[in-house]
C-alpha cells in the first residue's frame, strides 16, 4: 500500500498512521461511481470487528462451559468440518503474519502487521471453543454463529475490492493478500454453513431422551432462531386436526418436576427450611411466606426463578423497539435518493438492502421475545399450581376451615392466569413511553410544533 500525507485534521490520525494512508474520507466515498470503503477500513475495522464480539461474548461462554459436567458428543461430519476448516483458516492466517514479518515494515504498513495477529488469536479461541463445546455436550452455539456471520458480512467489501482487482489486473494491492483473503473468505463462508447445523446428541442425552423429545433440543441456533422445528407439527395440523398423541413432550427445563425443583431452591435460598402456611381469617393470602421467622414475596421467588430470561428478554424488547425506527429513517434516505438523479446506483441497493436487513431484524427480535415471555409465562403459571397444589396438601384441619376450596381453585386457576399473562406484556408496557417519545422527536423533526396542534384540543 502506497503511504501518503495524512492531515494532523484527520479524526482517525492513529487508524490512518496504522495503514499509512487515509482511513475514512465519507464525501470521497459517496462520489465514487463503485462502493468503495478503502483499504484501511477494510483491513483494520472490518476485520476486528468480528473479533471483537467473539472474544467479549465467547470468552466468558468458554469459562461457563469449563464448569459443566464431561458430556462429550461423538465425532460426526459437522464437528469433523469445524475442526478442519478452522485448522485451515488458522494456517492460512499464519502464513499471512509470516510473510508480514518477512517483506518488513517498509513494505507492509502495521495493520496489515495487527490484522493477521488479531485474526491468529480468534482463531485459536474459536477452535477452543468449539472442542470445548462438543466435550461438555453443547450441540450449537449462537455466539460463533453470529461471529461467522458478521466475519462474512464485514468481508463482502474487501471480497469486492480483491475481485475488482484480479479483473482489472491492479497491482495497488499486494497479491498475496489477495490470495490469503479469499482462502479465508472461503474458510468463513465453509464455517457459516457448518455452524447451520447442530452436532449429534451425546451418550447421556440419547439415554435421558424421550420417545416423543421436542425436536427444539436437536435443532441448531439457525433453526430455532427461525423455528424451523416446529414445521413438521404445523404440516401434520394443516393435514388433519392434532390430537394429544401428536404432541411432544414437555421441555425437560419446563416438567412440573423441574419447576417444583427451583421452587424450593427458590424458597430455601438462605439454606431455610421450606415455608409454612399464612392464615388470615377467611382467606388463604399466598403472597407472603415466612421463613424462619420472617416473610418472604411470592414474586420474589418467581423473579429468582425467570430472572435471566426475563432479563434478556427485555433487552430483546428494547432492541426491537429501537430496531423499528430504522425503517422509516431508511425510507427518507431512499425518497432523497430517488429525488437526486446524480447520486450512484449503488447508493440505492445499499438503502435497499438495509431496508431488508432491518425489517428481517425486527422480526426476529420481536419473535423471539415473545417466544421467551410466553414461555416464562407458561412456567410461572405452573409453579403457581404447584406451590398452591403442594400447600393445599399440606394444611392443617385448622388452616382447611378459613380456606375454602374455592379460594385454593381460584389461587391456582385464576390469579396464576393473571401473574402469567402481566409477564407477557409486561417490558411491552415498560417500552411504551420510550417508543412514543422518540415518535414525537421524529414526528417534530418532520412536520413542527403542528404535532402539539392535538394537544391544545
Amino acid at each position: 500500500m502506497e503511504s501518503t500525507n495524512i492531515t494532523n485534521s484527520d479524526p482517525f490520525k492513529i487508524l490512518s498512521d496504522l495503514c499509512k494512508e487515509p482511513f475514512w474520507n465519507i464525501s470521497h466515498l459517496w462520489a465514487l461511481s463503485e462502493p468503495n470503503l478503502g483499504p484501511c477500513v477494510e483491513r483494520t475495522v472490518l476485520v476486528w470487528a468480528p473479533c471483537v464480539l467473539l472474544w467479549a461474548c465467547g470468552l466468558p461462554s468458554l469459562l461457563l462451559l469449563k464448569r459443566r459436567l464431561y458430556n462429550p458428543i461423538p465425532w460426526s461430519a459437522v464437528s469433523c468440518t469445524k475442526v478442519m476448516v478452522s485448522v485451515l483458516a488458522l494456517a492460512v492466517v499464519a502464513t499471512e503474519l509470516a510473510w508480514a514479518a518477512t517483506a518488513g515494515s517498509q513494505v507492509v504498513p502495521p495493520a496489515d502487521f495487527i490484522a493477521p495477529v488479531v485474526l491468529l488469536a480468534t482463531q485459536v479461541l474459536h477452535i477452543s471453543l468449539v472442542l470445548m463445546e462438543r466435550r461438555k455436550g453443547q450441540q450449537t452455539s449462537g455466539i460463533i454463529w453470529f461471529y461467522w456471520l458478521l466475519t462474512l458480512v464485514c468481508g463482502l467489501p474487501q471480497l469486492y475490492t480483491s475481485i475488482i482487482v484480479i479483473l482489472r489486473r491492479d497491482r495497488s494491492l499486494p497479491p498475496f493478500l489477495t490470495v490469503t483473503f479469499l482462502v479465508q473468505f472461503l474458510c468463513s463462508v465453509a464455517l457459516f454453513l457448518a455452524n447451520c447445523f447442530s452436532d449429534g446428541l451425546s451418550l447421556t442425552q440419547k439415554f435421558n431422551a424421550s420417545e416423543k423429545q421436542v425436536p427444539r433440543l436437536q435443532a441448531s441456533f439457525l433453526n430455532r432462531l427461525f423455528f424451523f422445528w416446529g414445521g413438521s407439527i404445523v404440516w401434520l395440523g394443516w393435514r388433519r386436526p392434532l390430537t394429544l398423541d401428536d404432541l411432544w413432550d414437555v421441555e425437560p427445563e419446563n416438567t412440573t418436576a423441574s419447576l417444583a425443583a427451583q421452587w424450593d431452591a427458590a424458597f430455601s435460598r438462605d439454606g431455610k427450611t421450606a415455608p409454612a402456611e399464612v392464615r388470615e381469617p377467611g382467606r388463604l393470602r399466598p403472597a407472603m411466606v415466612p421463613v424462619s421467622g420472617r416473610q418472604r414475596s411470592v414474586l420474589q421467588c418467581l423473579f429468582r426463578i425467570i430472572r435471566w430470561p426475563f432479563l434478556g428478554a427485555g433487552v430483546l424488547c428494547f432492541l426491537a423497539e429501537g430496531s423499528r425506527f430504522l425503517t422509516p429513517q431508511l425510507l427518507s434516505l431512499i425518497i432523497s435518493f430517488m429525488t437526486t438523479p446524480e447520486q450512484p446506483a449503488w447508493y440505492g441497493y445499499l438503502l435497499c438492502a438495509l431496508l431488508l436487513a432491518s425489517c428481517v431484524l425486527v422480526t426476529l427480535l420481536k419473535n423471539r421475545y415473545f417466544y421467551v415471555m410466553f414461555t416464562q409465562s407458561v412456567r410461572i403459571r405452573s409453579a403457581i399450581m404447584t406451590a398452591v397444589y403442594r400447600k393445599a396438601l399440606s394444611l392443617s384441619s385448622a388452616a382447611r376451615r378459613d380456606s375454602t376450596v374455592g379460594e385454593i381453585v381460584n389461587l391456582m386457576a385464576v390469579d396464576s392466569q393473571c401473574l402469567g399473562d402481566t409477564g407477557i406484556m409486561l417490558w411491552t408496557t415498560v417500552s411504551s413511553p420510550t417508543v412514543i417519545l422518540i415518535s414525537m422527536v421524529f414526528l417534530w423533526q418532520e412536520l413542527g410544533p403542528s404535532v402539539l396542534a392535538r394537544y391544545g384540543d
